[in-house]
């Protein structure tokens, strides 16, 4: 009877230790997931990210070609820097419309605290790239 016991004892401490562990590993996920959607959400409203999707979303080629509404990605990839009135920006945005979708492409420098585009281009799945600089209509 008490070895009995002693194999029950073990079992829940097994099972304590298990859940325990789970429990761990549940919480540091849920931690990193916070840490990397907050990252993307400061990325996502950062100047050059707003003001290159709204350049997007008016570019009639553009528009024509991914149809509306214009979807951003879950992950843009890429990095923003802004040391006072000066920064550049690298950033790659996965984007999509009813009729096709692509990544949009954004290098852009910071000086006197205006953003000016170096690049700023749509790749299509296709390979076909649009520059979205150019807002007149194709020809």
């Amino acid at each position: 009877m008490g070895a009995l016991k002693q194999g029950i004892s073990r079992r829940k401490l097994i099972g304590c230790i298990g859940c325990g562990a789970v429990l761990f590993l549940t919480a540091i996920a849920a931690f990193v997931a916070l840490v990397v959607g907050g990252v993307f959400k400061v990325m996502r409203s950062t100047d050059p990210y707003q003001q290159a999707m709204s350049q997007l979303r008016q570019h009639p080629e553009a528009v024509a070609v991914l149809g509306v509404p214009i979807e951003e990605g879950w992950i843009p990839w890429g990095s923003v820097r802004v040391n006072g009135p000066f920064g550049e920006a690298h950033l790659s945005i996965s984007v999509s419309g009813p009729k096709d979708k692509g990544t949009l492409y954004v290098e852009a420098v910071r000086r006197a605290g205006a953003w000016q585009f170096l690049a700023l281009y749509l790749e299509l799945a296709s390979g076909r790239r649009i520059d979205l600089r150019d807002s007149s209509p194709p020809s």
